[in-house]
């Protein structure tokens, strides 16, 4: 049987980065062919498509440092040019602070209704609806805030807490509402007024350079099981690895059902964890894009996307010169198997009413790509049970990281710090 001090399972940002901080030996094992998780590109007919839109902000000044180190002068600093498509008019994100290109009834309804909700000051909502009302108010939340969130996470909003808005959603004022009502753009306003993008190669680029400096990476090794009591991962292939230590960033529910001893509650919170996959259709069209939108919001149920984007106005050199690669979202239960085909058809129809798709002669090359999880559903049962469920693993000496290890809804930065966390906490500082 192998053994090493630190077991880590899955190269995504989070696992690699873990690996550059740490200072004891370890063994980095990932299931695919190639480190990155989902921050990863495929390329195809000139085209470089990642798995949906995957931009960088950078908040915390040590991981401004990591990424000007391993990619020096490689990323480029774009300004955010993002629109909600709303009523048949573009609506410059945000929507509570740049409504005002609505039609006029539309403005009234979400301006009285932002000033309504700030008047009523409704303590301690419970659910998400409950939230939103109180903050922004019934027109905003008709217009906006419900069809697009129900669209995105495939439920009503009763069954879903408020726990991760506080950074996600942004939360203008009065007077910057009033203001975007009269015909004033706010901008600016949010986590990700700008982000870094790769000049080249796409998102991919990140782990990559990651996975560089990375000495003891295997990849196409998936572990199937892992024995908490004796310490011990088994591959797909039946190889035994002892561990002290394991970091885990695969999804938090496969992490709890490959668990085989000390866990009773291990099937339940397994069971009782919820997500939403993405369908994520890339396409490339040839000719250049007609807008200088970075990516659009879509919340009327018109249309089968939740959010379409523009790749190469992140970065040019993600499409043939002339021609423009666009990124589509749609996302489904899991427990849905919905057909490739048919979702296709449906995202042809959502470019063709925005003008996006004027002929099928335009579309160069396709990619679909599906995200499996995709967003975390932060309900009653995530709330109630995740503190209970990483306090049991730790007592297991496991660490459960990254976006669906930590279950939670995050960025990239977020994933990199938590593998700088985590090592700087199995070295002892």
């Amino acid at each position: 049987m192998d053994r090493t001090e630190v077991l880590i399972v899955g190269a995504g940002l989070a696992g690699l980065s873990a690996t550059l901080h740490l200072r004891r030996p370890y063994l980095l094992l990932e299931k695919e062919d190639e480190p990155g998780g989902v921050c990863r590109s495929v390329r195809c007919g000139g085209s470089t498509y990642d798995y949906t839109g995957h931009l960088l902000h950078l908040r915390r000044p040590q991981m401004r440092e990591l990424v000007d180190e391993i990619l020096p002068g490689r990323m480029a600093e774009r300004e955010r040019r993002a629109a909600i498509f709303s009523h048949g008019r573009f609506v410059p994100y945000p929507f509570q602070a740049n409504f005002h290109p609505l039609p006029r009834e539309v403005v009234r309804e979400c301006l009285l209704g932002f000033v309504r909700a700030q008047e009523e000051q409704k303590a301690d909502p419970r659910t998400f609806r409950e939230w939103a009302l109180a903050t922004f108010g019934e027109g905003i939340c008709r217009h906006f805030m419900f069809p697009y969130n129900e669209k995105l996470h495939c439920r009503g909003l009763d069954e879903m807490t408020a726990d991760w808005v506080s950074w996600s959603v942004p939360r203008p004022d009065l007077e910057t509402v009033v203001d975007g009502a009269l015909g004033t753009t706010t901008e600016g306003l949010g986590y990700n007024p700008s982000f870094l993008y790769p000049k080249e190669g796409g998102i991919e680029a990140l782990p990559r350079a990651l996975a560089e400096r990375v000495e003891n990476l295997e990849t196409g090794q998936e572990v199937v099981r892992i024995d908490a009591g004796r310490r011990v991962a088994e591959t797909a292939a039946g190889r035994e690895i002892g561990y002290d230590h394991l970091v885990s960033t695969m999804p938090l529910p496969t992490l709890l059902e490959k668990l085989d001893g000390g866990h009773p509650r291990a099937s339940e919170w397994a069971a009782g964890l919820r997500w939403v996959n993405v369908f994520n259709l890339n396409i490339t069209l040839d000719r250049e894009a007609p807008w200088p939108w970075q990516w659009l919001y879509l919340p009327e149920p018109d249309f089968r996307c939740y959010r379409i984007g523009i790749a190469s106005n992140f970065s040019p050199a993600l499409a043939p010169p002339g021609c423009c690669a666009i990124y589509t979202e749609v996302s489904y239960r899991p427990e849905e198997k919905p057909d490739e085909e048919e979702l296709r058809e449906r995202i042809l129809g959502d470019l063709r009413l925005l003008g996006l798709l004027q002929d099928a002669v335009e579309v160069k090359n396709e990619v679909a790509l599906r995200i499996e999880p995709a967003y975390v559903i932060h309900d009653r049962f995530r709330a109630d049970n995740l503190e209970a469920i990483h306090a049991r693993l730790r007592e297991s000496s496991i660490l459960s990281i990254g976006r669906w290890g930590s279950w939670e809804y995050s960025g990239m930065e977020d994933a990199l710090w938590q593998g700088r966390e985590a090592a700087s906490l199995l070295d002892g500082n």
